[in-house]
């Protein structure tokens, strides 16, 4: 299987990996934690974010959290 890594929507890299359910879980998370990183950056140079803003990255920061216990844990039976 290939995985494609997007980063604002322009392609940074491609792999194959085995079609393992964890490898493949794992490799979901690992994109998903770079996509994280721009949109947390873009969410931090917010000046003044609206009520709605914050809740939206407040559901964001905990989804990412929740990968990374994922990934710290070895809990790669999903990538929820």
């Amino acid at each position: 299987m290939i995985v494609d890594t997007y980063q604002d929507g322009v392609l940074v890299s491609s792999r194959t990996v085995a079609d393992n359910p964890a490898e493949v879980n794992l490799t979901t998370l690992q994109a998903q934690a770079i996509a994280a990183l721009a949109q947390n950056r873009a969410a931090i140079a917010a000046s003044n974010p609206t009520n709605a803003q914050v809740i939206a990255q407040v559901k964001a920061l905990s989804a990412q959290n929740n990968a990374l216990i994922r990934i710290v844990l070895g809990l790669l039976d999903g990538t929820n």
